[in-house]
């Protein structure tokens, strides 16, 4: 395909309405993958924390506290935004 038909395409609101839509399901889809593969994980390293080699158990203690940090993080500023985004709100309104 030529770069003007791919330029006159992404012109047209409905073929860039549908691709957006694609490219939406894709990073859904992606998502709920790695959410599957993150339970697994986890699943895997507290298997792991029952190990009889304790040089295990410790890379995967540190392994579980290390996600379970960034993660606590990560909802922290994921709800400092929240609260930031509705004070904006209502400062505008």
């Amino acid at each position: 395909m030529s770069s003007k038909t791919v330029q006159r395409r992404l012109a047209d609101p409905l073929f860039r309405a549908e691709l957006d839509e694609v490219k939406l399901q894709i990073v859904q889809q992606t998502a709920a993958s790695l959410s599957d593969a993150a339970t697994s994980a986890v699943a895997a390293l507290k298997i792991l924390l029952a190990s009889r080699d304790e040089g295990v158990q410790l890379r995967a203690a540190s392994a579980i506290l290390d996600v379970a940090i960034k993660y606590r993080e990560t909802l922290d500023l994921s709800e400092r935004l929240v609260a930031l985004e509705e004070a904006r709100e209502l400062s505008v309104a």
